[in-house]
């Protein structure tokens, strides 16, 4: 009860809430404006990625590993997925049939870890898995989901029957700015301030895309009163 009383893990707590907030957000529609879903239809991408989100941390908190890691969307999956789909339109292959082989594959591939779980294989596979391979995975991992940031900050738009794909000045030079922002508070900064710099960062750059841009209709418009 003690640690409930301390103003910096409460902080601390925003910070990783807000962080997970974003991820939960961003993945569906990134995936949804990927395969030209309508905002009618990625909204519900959106309340499932929440409820199992949710689900998967209680569940982690009361009977797995007791720790403050997001059982959310993977990363890895996020980066395979929009790759696949890229490489699938440029080849003319159908949004329905990239659909279904991902459904598949991801399947598969949770059964797959299921069964390496309950045959506890865990220890043997972790020993291939060292610190070399690991800081390879997660170099190209970085290069995979650079692009994804970059676009997104860049302001050019997601899917594969978007009008151009031009760069949107405005939104990256508040990109830019907020990015330039958060290094400044986390290297010059304290360090009670400097922990925060995430926190700090997603608060201003929401506010100033409010004041900017006035977004008053579609999917920001439905989740800016959750902010």
């Amino acid at each position: 009860m003690k640690e409930l009383r301390l103003p910096s893990n409460w902080f601390a707590g925003i910070q990783w809430l807000f962080f997970i907030f974003s991820n939960i957000i961003v993945i569906p529609i990134t995936i949804g404006a990927a395969f030209s879903l309508s905002q009618e239809e990625t909204i519900p991408l959106i309340q499932v990625s929440f409820i199992v989100t949710g689900i998967a941390c209680i569940l982690q908190a009361f009977l797995g590993h007791q720790r403050a890691i997001m059982e959310g969307q993977s990363g890895l999956w996020w980066g395979v997925i929009l790759t696949v789909i890229t490489t699938a339109s440029a080849q003319g292959v159908s949004m329905e049939e990239v659909g279904g082989s991902l459904t598949v594959g991801v399947l598969l591939s949770g059964g797959l870890t299921v069964l390496i779980g309950l045959a506890g294989w865990g220890p043997r596979l972790a020993l291939l898995f060292n610190s070399s391979v690991m800081g390879v995975f997660m170099f190209l991992f970085g290069c995979q989901l650079i692009g994804i940031f970059m676009k997104g900050m860049l302001g050019i738009p997601f899917g594969q029957h978007t009008p151009s794909g031009h760069i949107n000045v405005t939104i990256s030079l508040l990109s830019i700015l907020i990015a330039i922002f958060v290094m400044i508070i986390t290297v010059k900064a304290p360090a009670p301030i400097s922990r925060y710099s995430l926190l700090i960062g997603i608060i201003v750059g929401w506010i100033l895309y409010e004041i900017i841009f006035k977004p008053n209709n579609g999917i920001v418009a439905l989740l800016s009163p959750l902010f």
